[in-house]
């Protein structure tokens, strides 16, 4: 593997890290922006390193760190396998620009339950909660 391939992998990692801090507890201010609470993005640090620390050791090794980077690539990679399979629905192992938006389309219109035209942050809580709770029932 190389070492961009991994660099890029513990970014997304990382990334995807700030992403669930996000997650966890945005409030909106006035200015109807979200805002993190620091508590928040500690509080889930802390969760997803003790996750990460499979031995308990209370450190990451190098050899926990690669599990967890290759874990989430053989994740990510099977989501967007699976997402290429939806688009691709005459099965030519092509995706052209008008399925690609179709795609999209369909993915609006699930989330966006009321048909109003518009999505907000209730609107995508609610459809992550529904996907994910799809997930864990198939599993």
């Amino acid at each position: 593997m190389s070492r961009q391939f991994v660099f890029g992998a513990a970014l997304v990692v990382l990334m995807s890290g700030a992403a669930l801090a996000q997650q966890a507890a945005p409030t909106v201010s006035a200015s109807g922006g979200h805002r993190i609470e620091k508590y928040s993005v500690l509080a889930r640090a802390a969760y997803q390193f003790d996750k990460l620390d499979v031995n308990k050791q209370g450190f990451l090794d190098q050899s926990e760190w690669n599990k967890s980077v290759d874990d989430y690539v053989a994740r990510y990679r099977a989501e967007m396998q699976r997402r290429f399979a939806e688009m691709d629905v005459n099965h030519t192992g092509k995706v052209t620009k008008e399925q690609f938006v179709a795609a999209r389309g369909r993915w609006f219109d699930a989330v966006d339950t009321d048909h109003s035209g518009t999505i907000d942050d209730e609107k995508l809580r609610a459809y992550r909660r529904r996907e994910r709770d799809q997930a864990a029932a198939e599993e």
